[in-house]
């Protein structure tokens, strides 16, 4: 195939909002790729750096942890949960709410380290979340 036609092909994949269905490629780079697009169909804001604390900033749900976190897995799973805005911190834990700001906005270089499954990406930080807000 041409590559206009796989990106095509992964479009159309990921415009199905079914990436794991038996005609989509299963191979993990493009099924890491489909997600990427996904992300940027279903629409999402980076608000920025905001500071969380042991009350925390994004109350919505309980947070989760997992050490292949990206921020397409966040914004998934707070999307699910029918929360507003997705925070990943520590580059390995996602929280989601309805509000955010709590605490105040921090620079943008406390949000500094690489998310646990896709080092590309940034999320978050030591009590520092990188904020996004769902579209």
């Amino acid at each position: 195939m041409t590559d206009l036609k796989i990106i095509l092909f992964m479009f159309a994949c990921a415009a199905a909002l079914a990436p794991t269905e038996s005609h989509c490629p299963q191979d993990a780079t493009i099924q890491n790729m489909l997600g990427k697009i996904l992300t940027l169909i279903r629409k999402t804001e980076y608000e920025g750096c905001y500071i969380d604390a042991s009350k925390r900033d994004l109350a919505g749900v309980a947070g989760i942890s997992n050490t292949k976190m990206t921020i397409d897995m966040c914004l998934k799973r707070c999307r699910s949960l029918g929360q507003t805005y997705a925070g990943l911190q520590f580059s390995h834990q996602c929280y989601c709410g309805l509000s955010f700001g709590q605490h105040g906005k921090a620079p943008e270089s406390d949000c500094n380290m690489a998310c646990g499954g896709d080092p590309t990406e940034k999320c978050g930080g030591g009590f520092r979340n990188s904020i996004y807000k769902l579209i």
